[in-house]
């Protein structure tokens, strides 16, 4: 499935690794057969209290281990299926915003791989960014819309933008404006 997608914007908490089947459901009640499709483990335990103390303390990141899948399949998975773009206005049609340009893409991070392996690109990306000039971009290429992380560079004060390629990886451009 891709990972691209826009629509209506509900402010719901956003689907990451760390996140609590728990919280999954308090989150996308409407997504829980999806879930229990993916976990039939907790569908086994879904009548029972056990489910609640589970479902409280498993974490995505767990239950894909569990399931012997890679946490980021897991993870887009439900994110595809949640149609997931709360906390960052996504839509694949926009325009770039007027301070893009391709030739100031100075330092481009691929972390597919790295999340691929339970990793998390943030850190790499908050070293990056401050190493350009201001003015310069900072392109983060990811499977899914890291809304988390782009979410709190707007908040450290960088402009960010997102775009979707044919391919369904999301190019996340972050402008340094410090000097």
């Amino acid at each position: 499935m891709s990972g691209c997608a826009s629509g209506d914007f509900i402010h719901r908490q956003p689907i990451t690794p760390e996140m609590t089947a728990g919280a999954f459901l308090e989150n996308y009640p409407e997504l829980e057969s999806d879930l229990l499709e993916l976990a039939p483990d907790l569908k086994e335990v879904r009548k029972t209290d056990l489910f609640t103390t589970i479902a409280g303390t498993v974490n995505l990141q767990q239950l894909a281990d569990n399931l012997g899948k890679p946490v980021l399949e897991i993870v887009s998975d439900l994110r595809s299926r949640a149609s997931e773009v709360t906390g960052v206005a996504f839509d694949n049609d926009s325009r770039p915003p007027d301070w893009f340009q391709p030739e100031l893409v100075k330092s481009t991070l691929d972390a597919q791989a790295l999340l691929a392996n339970g990793g998390h690109p943030l850190s790499a990306v908050l070293e990056g960014l401050p190493r350009l000039a201001a003015g310069e971009i900072f392109e983060l290429i990811t499977p899914f819309l890291p809304e988390p992380l782009v979410e709190r560079l707007r908040q450290e004060g960088y402009p960010a933008w997102s775009h979707c390629d044919d391919a369904g990886l999301f190019h996340n451009y972050f402008l340094n404006r410090r000097d």
